[in-house]
């Protein structure tokens, strides 16, 4: 079984990158990938988690507003809030991740 999910979107925030424990490159936004028009316009927001050389590229030449074509895969996460109340969250596991901005490939300051 294979699993794919492809969204493209602009970044809500810029990215968050990070090292793990382990020394391994991750890097974190959200994406918000609508359809429609109009009042008929819905806009859906994913967590996008990058890992390795995918999440050094999307640290150094994404930021928020970024346009983007992500494919991955989907991970549920469940926890316990502080109240005790069991919730989940999904992320988009990035497998590849296209830079749609015609800016050249530049961080813009």
């Amino acid at each position: 079984m294979y699993q794919s999910i492809e969204i493209i979107g602009h970044l809500g925030r810029s990215p968050e990158h990070s090292q793990t424990s382990g020394g391994k490159s991750m890097c974190k936004f959200s994406v918000a990938a609508s359809h429609g028009y109009g009042d008929k316009k819905e806009t859906e927001w994913f967590n996008v988690v990058c890992w390795e050389k995918l999440a050094d590229n999307c640290a150094q030449y994404l930021q928020k507003g970024s346009l983007v074509r992500v494919e991955g895969r989907q991970r549920t996460n469940k926890y316990t809030n502080k109240d005790g109340v069991e919730k989940e969250s999904k992320d988009l596991i990035a497998r590849e991740v296209l830079f749609l901005d015609q800016k050249g490939g530049e961080k813009q300051e």
